[in-house]
C-alpha cells in the first residue's frame, strides 16, 4: 500500500511539473503562438479587383500598406482588419464579393505583417500614449 501511495504521489508530481512546463513554454512564446506574421502577399493584379488600388497609410512614425476601392454610390465602405495571421491579401476573394455587392473596402496589414513589414515602434507608441495631447488628429487617406 505504501508503494502504491508513493507511486501516485510521484505521478501527480510528474503531471504538475509537466503542466507547469507547458504553461511556462506558452507564456514565453505567446507572441509566436498567437500572431503568425508570415505569409505571402497576393499581388493586386492577380485578383479580380480591377477597380482597387494599392494605398500607403501614414501612421505618423511609419506606414502601413493596403488596398482601397471606393463603394458604389450610396453604399458603405468596409474597413477590414485582418486579424492575427498572415497577410490581408489572402482574403482577396472576400474583397471581390464586397465589390460585387457594391461595397467599398479598405484593407491593410498591421505593422510587422507581410505587406507592412516594419516592426512596431513600442517606445514611440508608449511615449505618445503617456501624453494624450500629442495623439494624432484625424488623418486623411492619400493614395
Amino acid at each position: 500500500m505504501n508503494l502504491l501511495r508513493r507511486g501516485l504521489v510521484a505521478l501527480v508530481l510528474l503531471l504538475v511539473v509537466a503542466y507547469a512546463g507547458i504553461v511556462g513554454y506558452m507564456f514565453v512564446n505567446q507572441r509566436a503562438l498567437q500572431y503568425d506574421a508570415t505569409g505571402d502577399v497576393t499581388a493586386l493584379t492577380s485578383t479580380l479587383l480591377s477597380g482597387a488600388e494599392q494605398v500607403t497609410i501614414d501612421t505618423g512614425d511609419s506606414v502601413v500598406n493596403g488596398w482601397y476601392q471606393a463603394p458604389r454610390a450610396g453604399m458603405p465602405l468596409i474597413v477590414y482588419y485582418k486579424g492575427n495571421s498572415q497577410s490581408f491579401s489572402a482574403e482577396h476573394e472576400r474583397f471581390e464579393q464586397f465589390v460585387a455587392d457594391g461595397y467599398g473596402f479598405l484593407a491593410f496589414d498591421y505593422r510587422g505583417f507581410p505587406a507592412s513589414p516594419e516592426t512596431f515602434p513600442k517606445p514611440t507608441f508608449f511615449k505618445t500614449l503617456s501624453r494624450p495631447s500629442t495623439l494624432p488628429q484625424q488623418r486623411t487617406l492619400r493614395s
